[in-house]
């Protein structure tokens, strides 16, 4: 579903935002543009894409965010960059699986995960970091006790069914707010367990309001759709599912009750942000080397 983080934040023009970037020109060797404005996310980003860029000589230090992924859209149409190399970057959300609604300019990266979040789901960047707040816990004792392997075999066909039919809900355009709902309504428990129960009540209301306002071949012809789309030779979680609003969460519920972290959420994804793994971002790092190329 198309989110507007927009709503409640001053207007600005392109100009103001270009003129903002431009304080950076001496630290930034590329203009980066992303959709969400959150607390927090303009620093996750500038830190992974930092230690992407860094291996190719590309500085990057502050990323700059417009709002809305409609926003993004708009302001890659009209980009001028005055002259500057200008990347704009948009989450795969709901898209990934129910398609997309518009045409994407070139100059826009649709990140080929949920957002940008979902490259922090790494099991050993967390452990290391809960690590650090656990001082009377060995790795191997908190890699027991976390099992984060285990959450994961217990939670895929859970949270697949849940994200399948977020997306179906996505390519009708049915208006459904499946971007409002959060973790919460699905945890089981302080452990941070997925309720199967809870995930088939949301997914049964949301099959019996399209069925009753698309028709269930409209319905069933969508789902098939999504389905297809599935790449079943990588992680679903990993890929599919918002771990801004689920993953993270759960899996910090869960390694904050074995290691007593007390460290707030933003703070222990900032953390991880910075040790844990790359992999999936290489088509990123191609693209801005075309662009430092050009």
């Amino acid at each position: 579903m198309n989110r507007d983080l927009s709503v409640g934040l001053p207007v600005r023009g392109l100009a103001a935002r270009y003129a903002e970037a431009a304080l950076y020109h001496n630290y930034n060797d590329i203009d980066v543009y992303i959709e969400d404005t959150a607390e927090g996310y303009r620093k996750l980003y500038a830190i992974v894409l930092a230690r992407l860029f860094s291996a190719d000589g590309i500085a990057l230090d502050r990323v700059f965010p417009l709002g809305s992924r409609g926003q993004v859209l708009k302001a890659a149409r009209k980009d001028d960059g005055c002259g500057r190399k200008s990347l704009f970057i948009v989450d795969g959300d709901l898209y990934l699986l129910g398609g997309e609604y518009e045409d994407i300019p070139e100059s826009v990266f649709v990140l080929p995960r949920y957002c940008i979040e979902n490259f922090l789901i790494d099991s050993s960047a967390i452990l290391r970091v809960l690590y650090e707040d656990a001082p009377e816990m060995d790795m191997d004792e908190l890699k027991i006790k976390c099992d984060f392997e285990g959450w994961f075999s217990s939670s895929r066909e859970n949270l697949k069914e849940l994200f399948v039919w977020f997306a179906v809900s996505h390519s009708l355009a049915a208006g459904i707010q499946t971007v409002s709902m959060r973790y919460q309504a699905i945890c089981k428990n302080g452990d941070g367990d997925v309720d199967s129960l809870k995930v088939r009540l949301v997914v049964d209301e949301i099959s019996r309001d399209l069925s009753v306002r698309f028709g269930q071949e409209a319905v069933s012809s969508a789902l098939e759709s999504v389905r297809q789309k599935v790449d079943e030779s990588s992680c679903f979680i990993t890929n599919y599912v918002s771990a801004k609003d689920f993953v993270l969460p759960l899996l910090l519920i869960r390694g904050r009750a074995v290691s007593g972290s007390k460290a707030a959420n933003l703070n222990l994804k900032v953390r991880v942000a910075r040790v844990c793994s790359l992999h999936g971002l290489d088509p990123i790092v191609e693209r801005v080397r075309r662009l430092a190329a050009a």
